[in-house]
């Protein structure tokens, strides 16, 4: 952040909803953006770009600089595993079904609200004309939605103003050349525009609803996306702006919960409009302190807790996050966190006898919409290297694994905080996770663990065998990175939960691979048999394959999708996916 607080003219939140876009739209939505960077930001905007599943870690904060926001534009990518959206914006039909997850989509919406809600909160304290922009085309809400009122409410008291983008334009409704209506009656192929019609509206009603509660705009009649980001830019350029204080009655306790107070303004003559905030909750704001909440920062809850309260990374620590959900031997489901860290932004001290010491502090928090509270959990790490060890963790860095227990399934939000004790500097990251429901016996996998061969850590404590490593070959291949080598080889490691078989019936599994690359399939294997060598849980079975990345694979951001066929299973739980995402660089000159 490079301007005084004085000199900053407006301050723009961009969300892009990637667990609410189809893939087909994400290079407009990127293209939009950029053009906003490139003419319309002035010097004096303060801007941050952000992301609904989180993950983007450094780029996620405030900048002037046209080129870092750029890169953070560059980061965006399409949620292959957990978006609401598909490949197109409204699937084709086909003779195959197209089944998606009831409750993913559910779980991926609450996520949604839940990011708009912190960037909200966020922004109460940041200076200059604040405005909000969330590019979504996915996200179905009902009039009285209490996430709706309640980010209005917040957004009202923090003078944020809600703009939205659907980033789909006009789209066709009617059937298609690429429909296939041939197992189709005339009364239902006669439906489908108007079931499309229906699902095109309900998808735009929860941004329609949000800039009605602050007074923003809604665009989404233009093919032109860039002309809607531009739009919103140009309406926050110049205004006039009217406050109201409510009377001290009106937030007296008159019933046992808040009551949602309407506002209303009305104005006379020809061709005036009036945007305004549609209300405010019967609840008194908490008046400022600043002194408090400077005393607060210095402070080491209070630095934690602002880290985690805070959609924005102001990180100087730099972190890595992958999170997995995994079935313990012992019985449980837990989510694994592997975290890589930059070991040259810790603070490390020679001690005697020659060892290099740093302490952090990783704090993990779990939060969804299956708990009641977020769930919050803290270890300190002290770490001793030795000389040789010291300069493999400068030179490769830090490996750490974190584990929470999960006692419901559902869809959670991890997010980690690292502090490190010397310099009092902070790092984070957050990801998206989906714990499936394995009381039903339904076949599913864990998550995947994908790391190049012969990649090797050392233990950075004998006494502490799992938590911290330090890398000794390649960083890039660990499975906390997944940067590869087209032409090289990975290990892909998972386990297959609840299939069927036991000590006289084998388990009768296949299984098979696809790749993916910009939402579109590049590679898929045929269905391999799988060997259980030698496990007899058929509930809890280990698995490894070995691939082997084509050198003519382009460059480029990929997904990796593993089914397991149960051809011992009924026929509907027969299947079940896992998937993550890798990066495929050039190979090394010699």
């Amino acid at each position: 952040m490079d301007l005084k607080r004085a000199d900053v003219r407006r301050t723009f939140a961009i969300v892009v909803d990637d667990l609410g876009m189809a893939w087909e739209n994400v290079p407009a939505m990127k293209e939009a953006l950029r053009k906003f960077v490139e003419q319309d930001k002035q010097p004096n905007d303060l801007v941050a770009i952000l992301s609904t599943s989180g993950g983007m870690g450094i780029f996620e904060q405030f900048t002037t600089d046209p080129k870092e926001l750029l890169a953070a534009i560059d980061h965006l990518k399409y949620n292959f595993i957990y978006s609401r959206g598909g490949i197109e914006s409204f699937a084709s039909l086909s003779p195959l079904p197209q089944m998606r997850n009831p409750a993913l989509l559910v779980g991926s919406r609450i996520q949604t609200m839940q990011s708009i809600m912190a960037v909200v909160r966020g922004l109460a304290n940041l200076p200059g004309r604040k405005i909000l922009l969330v590019i979504s085309e996915s996200l179905p809400v009902s009039t009285d939605d209490l996430y709706v009122q309640q980010i209005g409410d917040q957004a009202n008291r923090a003078s944020v103003v809600i703009y939205g983008v659907d980033p789909r334009g006009l789209p066709t409704l009617q059937l298609t050349a690429a429909d296939n209506t041939a197992d189709m009656t005339m009364q239902q192929i006669s439906q489908v525009p108007l079931d499309r019609s229906g699902a095109y509206f309900r998808s735009q009603s929860g941004l329609y609803f949000l800039t009605r509660q602050t007074g923003g705009l809604f665009f989404h009649d233009n093919n032109d996306l860039a002309a809607g980001v531009r739009k919103v830019s140009a309406d926050t350029s110049g205004y006039y702006l009217i406050g109201y204080q409510p009377d001290a009655d009106t937030f007296r306790k008159t019933t046992p919960q808040a009551v949602f107070r309407k506002l209303e303004v009305r104005v006379r003559g020809k061709g005036l409009h009036v945007r305004l905030r549609a209300g405010f909750f019967s609840v008194p704001s908490p008046p400022p302190d600043p002194s408090r909440v400077a005393l607060k920062l210095r402070t080491r809850q209070g630095q934690i807790q602002s880290a985690f309260a805070s959609p924005f990374s102001s990180d100087t620590i730099h972190v890595q996050l992958t999170g997995l959900f995994v079935e313990a031997a012992a019985g449980g489901s837990w989510i694994q966190g592997l975290l890589y860290i930059d070991a040259k932004d810790l603070n490390f001290s020679l001690e005697s006898g020659g060892k290099q010491h740093a302490s952090i502090e990783v704090v993990t928090m779990t939060n969804g919409d299956v708990l009641r509270k977020p769930d919050f959990q803290s270890n300190t790490v002290d770490m001793r290297f030795d000389p040789g060890v010291y300069e493999s963790a400068l030179r490769n860095g830090i490996q750490c694994t974190i584990r929470h227990k999960t006692e419901k399934p559902g869809f959670y939000q991890l997010k980690v905080v690292l502090r490190d004790n010397g310099s009092q500097e902070i790092g984070s990251a957050n990801q998206f996770i989906e714990v499936p429901d394995l009381t039903k016996k339904d076949l599913a996998l864990s998550g995947i663990l994908m790391h190049g061969e012969g990649y090797r850590t050392t233990r950075a404590n004998p006494q502490d065998p799992a938590s911290v490593r330090v890398d000794e070959s390649d960083p890039e291949a660990s499975a906390a990175v997944r940067i590869f080598h087209s032409g090289g080889k990975v290990l892909v490691d998972y386990e297959i939960l609840n299939a069927h078989g036991g000590d006289r019936t084998p388990p009768d599994l296949t299984v098979q691979t696809r790749l993916f690359r910009n939402g579109k399939e590049v590679y898929s294997s045929a269905p391999e048999p799988y060997n259980p060598s030698g496990q007899t849980n058929a509930a809890l079975l280990a698995a490894e394959t070995e691939l082997t990345l084509g050198s003519n694979l382009e460059p480029g951001e990929y997904v990796l999708q593993v089914i397991v066929t149960d051809k011992l299973a009924p026929r509907k739980y027969k299947a079940a996916s896992q998937s993550i995402d890798f990066e495929i660089r050039p190979p090394p000159r010699p």
